[in-house]
């Protein structure tokens, strides 16, 4: 029995040892965990206060807190080792070296402006990132080149009279602009300005570029102007993620491509352009006047999913254009229409009313204007007071009650005229010969007459 207790106790002491180095591996284990944590919190701490000091924004020097017009190199350089943000504006105004480089400035709070400088050969900005106003170049007769590495920003671009600009780099590529004009330069080709990160602009104007052969550019919607005219004949022009614009003049190009074009909220106007197609055929609505004037080469049109057009419709002067049949799903014009050329034929099967007066003057003999003239109804669709429609046998005048009722008619055989003035022409040609010949006859019997007096006066 005694020595049952002493086998007992003994293991129950073992048990206790054991037990002890357990819990005693267990808080030491503790202490590493809550070791390994707060060195953790520590170095996130001390990441954060190095990472609060690189992002802390950077003092601006009392310099830099102002506009400046600058003159020369030693100006420029004086301020760019001084500022790396511009709180004002920076004018250069007859700026009389060769190269202006802005070295370290990286922002412009105000613009940047560049004008009547002819020394100014090249422009250079290795850190400027953003121009929160207007980025003006006009009349720098001698500029070739524009290298903008890190610009991404600028509120807009207005470049004019530049004739031999070649060159723009855009290595990084804007993200944010809002208008764009460029004219008057020797630029090739319009990429890369907005390149698919810009969605929407509020002007886009490129004009008289006469080297310009592509514009390429993926915004979507231009709130103001959008005008692209007189650059080269032979140039391309691509707006494939266009789908709202407020006007639009698209004038003197080669091709156009717009496909995914829903509505314009004004004026629509293609103008003396050398393209033989043209498809939209996702347009659906034009608020002010639709127009396709002195397109030369154009013979085919897709505008078959417009309902309306708000204004006026203006299809004019487009010489080998002979079929007016492109507007398939047309309803209301608000407007007039003005349809001339060499037309043979007109189809506005779903047109309902025409709130304005219809000019229609084709030289070709195969157009009917019955379908205008005399209405099956007795009641006219044309809301506007008149019709006018001629082809070169006939043309027909209609005056109509402002509920389109027919008020007068008039009915000229244009043919018949013709031949009328012919028959006037010859016979007046007739008697021009014959007065002639009894004018030669008197003339002649005076010259013996006026010999005989003489000759008998001198005897």
């Amino acid at each position: 029995m005694h020595l049952l207790k002493i086998i007992l106790s003994f293991i129950f002491v073992i048990l206790c040892l054991t037990n002890t180095k357990v819990n005693g591996a267990q808080v030491g284990t503790l202490q590493n965990d809550v070791k390994k944590n707060n060195d953790s919190k520590n170095k996130n701490d001390k990441d954060q206060k190095e990472d609060a000091k690189v992002n802390a924004p950077r003092p601006i020097a009392d310099a830099c807190k102002k506009s400046y017009s600058l003159e020369n190199v030693g100006q420029l350089n004086q301020l760019a080792s001084q500022c790396h943000t511009i709180k004002g504006s920076l004018n250069f105004d007859n700026y009389v070296d060769p190269v202006v480089d802005l070295g370290g400035i990286e922002n412009i709070e105000g613009d940047l402006v560049m004008e009547n400088s002819a020394s100014i050969v090249r422009i250079e900005c290795p850190k400027l990132a953003t121009i929160k106003g207007e980025f003006k170049i006009q009349a720098l007769t001698s500029l070739t080149s524009i290298h903008l590495r890190e610009l991404n920003a600028v509120d807009s671009i207005y470049w004019r009279v530049v004739p031999i600009l070649s060159t723009v780099e855009f290595t990084k590529g804007l993200t944010k602009i809002n208008k764009i004009t460029i004219s008057d330069t020797s630029l090739i080709g319009f990429e890369g300005f907005s390149g698919g990160k810009v969605e929407q602009l509020s002007i886009f104007n490129i004009n008289n570029n006469r080297f310009m052969e592509s514009i390429v550019c993926n915004v979507r919607s231009v709130s103001e102007k959008l005008t692209i005219q007189s650059n080269a004949r032979e140039i391309q022009v691509s707006l494939d993620n266009l789908v709202w614009a407020n006007n639009m003049t698209v004038k003197d190009s080669s091709s156009i491509s717009i496909p995914n074009l829903q509505f314009v909220n004004n004026s629509l106007e293609f103008i003396d352009n050398h393209f033989q197609s043209i498809s939209i055929p996702k347009l659906q609505g034009v608020g002010g006047t639709l127009s396709l004037d002195s397109n030369k080469q154009l013979t085919k049109v897709d505008m078959n999913n417009v309902s309306d057009v708000f204004g006026g419709i203006m299809i004019t002067d487009n010489t080998n254009l002979e079929k007016i049949d492109f507007l398939k799903s047309l309803q209301q014009i608000g407007g007039a229409i003005q349809f001339s050329g060499k037309i043979k034929e007109i189809s506005l099967p779903k047109l309902r009313l025409v709130k304005g007066s219809v000019q229609i003057n084709s030289t070709s003999d195969e157009l009917d204007c019955s379908s205008w003239t005399t209405p099956p109804s007795g009641i006219s669709i044309i809301r506007g007071g008149k019709i006018l429609c001629s082809s070169s046998k006939k043309q027909t005048k209609i005056s109509l009650s402002d509920k389109g009722e027919i008020l007068n008619t008039d009915t000229t055989d244009l043919e018949l005229n013709q031949q009328k003035k012919e028959i006037i022409s010859k016979s007046f040609g007739n008697k021009l010969d014959f007065s002639t010949n009894i004018s030669l006859i008197i003339g002649a019997i005076s010259l013996i007459l006026t010999f005989f007096i003489t000759k008998n006066m001198q005897h």
